[in-house]
């Protein structure tokens, strides 16, 4: 993907790492002024639902930035081992981070025993946050528009651009505690069309129901990856500017023991906290504090190979802890030799070649037995959750060669 600019009246087509790489390199620049010192590495956090390919480019923007290595961290787990490093406890504990931010929403659980951070499971959703209830309000208000004036404003971009700071001022509004009600004025918004409007709190609720129940869908999906029930966590911890939103707080204290709720975690500042925690354990930093923390990711997607008609054939399931190595048999398949079937399969295919085989001999003698000859095997790893391939993220292709090939030729297996 490619963005066309216009800098100094000169079109230019930069890629988004070219952007993202901008602000890395400012970010250097102040880190440096500040510590006196070159700064080499750095440890960025992304959300929960990137890819393969979205963390590479993460990282690619910080090696135009000027960074020799770069790390990535989903955000909700750099918040819990800030969480976790500045309130240690002697007792195991299973912590629930939900950051809900302006662009999306990323969820960990991590189990916290003497010092080691375990992640058990990341969820996330990465068009689900604050951008998304200003979304809502700002269809609504054009939708309002068009009944009070007979005008549509959809496709009028500067009127819309407008109204956007409007409904996010409203919302911010709507998220302290007194303010049921704000208000939405806009001078000339179109054609000398003045607007005045206003929204309460209930209506704001309203709107955006099903995206707050999307909300809570990502958690127990979180919950139930991580085979954790209510009962077991022992704290959840809420941040994120969108976590100010009164029913989103309503919302999870319902769910969970409002006693184990936490909500007075800095918002803008336990990622950021983390995420520098992290960088200084990849450094040997040899503080005292850092000695004895570790922190064991885990895989936030599964990983599989492209098997018989083009089935994902997982082999590394989702939230596996991460180092990890993991072996699993499969057989060449004659109804498309390209592609393999899995072990559990291919005991099934050598039971039915060995009885065709036999019948062959018994009844027809001028039948050879089926032939192995030599195959190429071009192998597809993937990343993701869905059932066909063609649904998931294709991370790398290879071939093997020389490889013998098992031939079904009268009944399909699958």
């Amino acid at each position: 993907m490619k963005i066309q600019i216009e800098q100094k009246s000169v079109a230019r087509t930069i890629h988004p790492e070219e952007i993202l790489a901008l602000t890395l390199g400012q970010l250097k620049e102040t880190a440096e002024l500040h510590l006196h010192k070159e700064v080499n590495t750095a440890v960025i956090s992304v959300p929960a639902s990137y890819n393969y390919n979205q963390r590479q480019s993460v990282k690619d923007a910080g090696t135009i930035a000027g960074f020799n290595n770069v790390f990535t961290i989903i955000a909700s787990t750099a918040a819990s081992l800030a969480y976790g490093f500045t309130r240690r406890e002697e007792r195991e504990r299973n912590i629930l981070m939900i950051d809900l931010g302006g662009g999306s929403l990323n969820v960990s659980i991590v189990n916290v025993d003497d010092g080691i951070f375990e992640v058990k499971s990341v969820s996330g959703d990465v068009h689900l946050g604050g951008e998304d209830f200003i979304n809502n309000l700002v269809s609504h208000f054009v939708q309002e528009f068009e009944e009070k004036h007979g005008k549509s404003i959809r496709n009028d971009l500067l009127a819309v651009t407008r109204l956007r700071p409007a409904c996010e001022s409203a919302m911010c509004k709507l998220s302290s505690a007194s303010a049921t009600m704000a208000s939405v004025e806009i001078n000339s918004l179109t054609e000398d069309i003045n607007f005045c409007s206003s929204v309460t709190r209930d209506l704001f609720e309203e709107l955006n129901a099903k995206l707050f129940q999307r909300i809570l869908n990502v958690v127990k999906k979180a919950m139930h990856n991580a085979k954790v029930t209510q009962s077991k966590l022992d704290e959840i911890v809420v941040i994120g500017g969108a976590s100010h939103i009164p029913k989103v707080q309503t919302m999870f204290k319902e769910y969970f023991d409002e006693t184990n709720v936490k909500m007075n975690v800095n918002p803008y500042q336990a990622v950021a906290c983390g995420a520098a925690i992290q960088a200084a354990i990849l450094c040997n930093d040899k503080s005292d504090s850092l000695q004895d923390i570790l922190l064991v990711d885990a895989t936030p997607m599964t990983l599989g190979i492209e098997a018989v008609h083009g089935v994902m054939a997982p082999i590394i399931k989702r939230n596996t802890n991460i180092p990890i190595k993991k072996c699993q048999k499969f057989t060449t398949f004659v109804e498309n030799p390209a592609v393999l079937v899995p072990d559990c399969q291919a005991e099934l295919i050598q039971k039915q070649r060995q009885e065709y085989e036999h019948n062959c001999h018994a009844h027809d003698t001028s039948k050879a037995p089926l032939s192995r000859k030599p195959l190429n095997i071009q192998i597809k790893i993937y990343e993701g959750d869905n059932v066909q391939t063609s649904d998931n993220n294709l991370l790398c292709k290879f071939t093997l060669p020389n490889l013998p090939m098992l031939q079904v030729v009268y009944q399909r297996l699958l």
